[in-house]
């Protein structure tokens, strides 16, 4: 694991989570899950693989899954791909295997 990495986790770990593991601390991250900081700061850092947008009013950052991604975040183990953006407010949401081609037509 990278330095990068390694404070991007040090982040995500920074929040209050309830037991289905989805951040209750208030703020732009509440009811999202932990991997959401963690790709969030690799964003603010130009970690992301890819970037897609601006479509309407967003643009997401494409994370492809790896195996240390899946070793941090177990919920990851089936994905192939984390999509991060942001809305207007500043509050942060992440997509699963996003389907970006029903999009972009």
């Amino acid at each position: 694991m990278n330095l990068l990495e390694q404070e991007a986790l040090k982040f995500a770990n920074s929040f209050d989570y309830d037991k289905c593991g989805l951040i209750v601390s208030p703020g732009k991250f509440e009811g999202e899950p932990k991997y959401t900081p963690y790709f969030w700061d690799m964003v603010l850092h130009g970690g992301s693989d890819d970037t897609i947008g601006p479509i309407e009013r967003w643009t997401y950052d494409i994370f492809e899954i790896t195996e240390q991604d899946q070793e941090n975040f177990p919920d990851l183990n089936d994905v192939k791909i984390v999509s991060i953006t942001s809305d207007e407010y500043g509050f942060v949401y992440s997509d699963l295997d996003p389907n970006f081609e029903d999009i972009l037509e």
